[in-house]
């Protein structure tokens, strides 16, 4: 009798502990927190066993899946959180969000657009437009991002991440001026706000205004010593005053912290060039190539290429 009395209680016991679904989905973000997402996705995974509906659990599932460039299998989750809520219109602004990170322009806006039509909180659709508007610019379409910018420059005119991506698309549709006073208008708000540094810089180098350029860069490199592009680009202007060894470094750097970079082997190229070392020059030509500069940045390194490698 004493052996079976104890029964009762201990299936109390299993029952009074029983994880939910809830449960299983607060220790998968511990375990995000943790940046552990192996052992978030294990978690996440159970929780959506309890309620395959919900749609925070498959952002937190995609949203692992991103955090360790599992990038096909975070589609998939976005996709799949959309067929069982199609309610759940944010899942169209993080999955439009990623694709517009791995440089699926097109299909960016789309998901973009789907969410900006359903949406009335002016924070988000001030992000939605702008990212849109660089999904836009990506497939070069720059009257379209500018008109979106405008959209969301209207919504809110002090908003840092408008007025920087203003700054960076107003002068390829000729509004070069414009394009100054944004970024400008940027760093008055936030001084410290390395991005619009970053684009003023590169504004001047438009304008063969070097010297002004460097001093742009070097702020960025004070703000943030680990920032790629405050290097890539100090290495252009240094490379157009002649300074090829100290273009060299700073491109050097750039390459070390981010090697993905296209536009960075296009600039080591141009150093090459410079040195009279072709084949090298050649080589990190093929890799701007390969990088997919073409589709961000235009043709100039295929006309580089058909200049200086013609046995290459």
């Amino acid at each position: 009798m004493r052996f079976w009395s104890l029964i009762p209680a201990i299936l109390f016991g299993l029952v009074s502990h029983a994880q939910t679904g809830h449960d299983y989905y607060q220790r998968a973000l511990e375990f995000k927190e943790q940046r552990d997402f192996e052992n978030a996705l294990v978690y996440v995974r159970k929780a959506l066993l309890f309620d395959s509906t919900n749609a925070d659990y498959y952002e937190l599932k995609a949203d692992c899946y991103r955090r360790i460039k599992k990038y096909d299998e975070a589609l998939l989750t976005y996709s799949e959180g959309l067929k069982k809520d199609p309610g759940a219109s944010f899942l169209y602004y993080r999955r439009g969000y990623l694709l517009m990170f791995i440089h699926k322009f097109e299909q960016a806006t789309g998901d973009f657009t789907k969410f900006l039509g359903s949406t009335d909180n002016d924070s988000l659709r001030i992000l939605a437009y702008v990212y849109r508007a660089e999904s836009k610019k990506g497939v070069r379409d720059f009257q379209a991002s500018y008109d979106d910018l405008m959209v969301a420059y209207r919504l809110d005119s002090n908003n840092l991440v408008t007025l920087t991506a203003l700054g960076g698309v107003c002068d390829d549709i000729g509004k070069m001026d414009d394009a100054i006073m944004y970024l400008l208008k940027a760093i008055e708000i936030k001084p410290d706000y390395m991005p619009a540094f970053i684009n003023l810089g590169f504004k001047y180098q438009q304008l063969e205004q070097h010297e002004k350029a460097i001093e742009y860069f070097k702020k960025v490199i004070e703000l943030d010593p680990e920032e790629p592009y405050g290097y890539s680009n100090r290495s252009y202007s240094r490379y157009k005053l002649g300074d090829i060894k100290g273009a060299m470094e700073d491109i050097s750097r750039s390459l070390q912290i981010y090697p993905a970079n296209s536009y960075a082997y296009r600039i080591r190229a141009l150093i090459y060039i410079e040195m009279k070392d072709i084949n090298s020059a050649c080589a990190d030509l093929n890799t701007a190539l390969e990088k997919g500069f073409t589709g961000m940045y235009g043709g100039e390194v295929e006309e580089l290429k058909k200049k200086h490698c013609k046995a290459n």
